[in-house]
């Protein structure tokens, strides 16, 4: 099944790794969209590019070290998002933008035309905005089902909620699949400096991964919801009792991963600075988490890294941190890569679950969600 887009409408793709490219190129359907010349514009972390024949090249390769094509120069390329913009307004090209990076892209998606479309898994715009400017973005052409549980729906169920007066008076979860995994591997026995390996050489982080390890990024997450559900709140507003601390981010300052000419400079640069972090969280951390107490009444608990939402009365109170929770509970009962919230409205309560969206499950999802925002006209 082809997208359905209009004649004077192209995609517009903006992302934050190779591997997440590669999720959207391994699907059919936006592989059949680059072969039929409906995307216009590639924007990685640090190019932007126009060339569909040849990303149909990459798309069909699937291999991560035809990358270098992306830099090729026969590629037109563009400085910055306003050349693109003035690009399309140049061709009249009405923009269908799936952003899955990690940029502080308020301004693009505030400022997209009447008439264009958008889906997103950056949490930034969403998170960091004001709430004027949240409710301005959130239209019927924009979709955010993919930022929060991707897959799940979650997001649109405190949306629907609040839109029919059922107002959503808690929420209780365990979202992020790389705290599990780091509780997970804490419980087993493993010092906190080998859980984070473990965790980062598995694919469960962020490109830089203090965006997990200090609760920001599940903190963006209940932001977005709490804004759903039609609540005032910004990040400030979220008691985040960290698994690190901030000072560790001096191990990956504001564009650490960019600042290197090559592939080779890159990787090389990238896992020294991961090797320095861990290093330091060895020898600071380590004797904080010594794994499963001996004491009888811990034996029947379990850590988890928690988000929660409380409404009482109007007063709203936001929390994200490690907490122990009883091992037959809902949430402690949580096993493998799962996810599971637990949703309290005026009328009813919902559990959700379902598996740790990882790459392919959010490339799967934005594309759910890009047919759902093609069907608002």
């Amino acid at each position: 099944m082809a997208l359905d887009l209009a004649g004077n409408e192209k995609i517009v793709v903006i992302w934050a790794t190779w591997n997440i490219a590669i999720g959207l190129y391994q699907n059919p359907i936006f592989l059949e969209a680059l072969a039929n010349s409906q995307v216009a514009a590639l924007i990685s972390s640090s190019h932007v590019s126009y060339n569909p024949e040849l990303a149909v090249q990459v798309a069909r390769s699937g291999d991560k070290n035809q990358n270098k094509l992306l830099l090729s120069e026969k590629w037109e390329k563009y400085d910055h998002l306003e050349d693109v913009q003035a690009y399309l307004e140049e061709e009249r090209i009405r923009q269908v933008v799936i952003d899955v990076s990690n940029g502080n892209l308020i301004d693009y998606h505030i400022n997209l035309a009447d008439g264009d479309k958008l889906v997103t898994a950056n949490k930034i715009p969403l998170a960091t905005s004001s709430f004027n400017q949240f409710n301005f973005m959130v239209w019927p052409r924009y979709g955010a089902e993919a930022t929060v549980m991707a897959g799940r729906g979650i997001y649109g169920d405190v949306e629907r909620a609040a839109e029919t007066g059922n107002k959503i008076k808690s929420i209780e979860w365990v979202f992020s699949g790389t705290m599990w995994f780091i509780m997970s591997e804490l419980e087993a026995g493993k010092k906190l400096s080998e859980a984070i390996r473990a965790a980062i050489e598995g694919g469960y982080t962020e490109p830089n991964p203090m965006d997990d390890l200090d609760g920001l990024d599940v903190a963006k997450k209940l932001v977005i919801l709490a804004r759903g559900s039609g609540h005032d709140v910004s990040l400030e507003d979220v008691e985040v009792r960290w698994l690190l601390d901030d000072s560790y981010r001096r191990f990956f300052p504001t564009g650490w991963d960019k600042k290197w000419e090559t592939e080779s400079e890159i990787a090389k640069n990238k896992q020294e600075a991961i090797e320095e972090f861990l290093s330091a969280v060895a020898e600071n951390e380590d004797d904080k988490y010594r794994g499963p107490s001996t004491d009888d009444d811990l034996k029947h608990s379990v850590l988890r890294f928690i988000a929660s939402f409380k409404d009482e009365d109007g007063q709203v109170t936001m929390k994200v941190g490690k907490e122990s929770r009883l091992k037959d509970s809902q949430i402690g009962q949580l096993s493998g890569t799962e996810n599971i919230a637990v949703l309290g409205t005026e009328k009813y309560q919902k559990v959700i679950t379902g598996p740790w969206a990882g790459i392919p499950e959010t490339a799967a999802w934005v594309m759910e969600n890009l047919y759902s925002v093609l069907a608002a006209r």
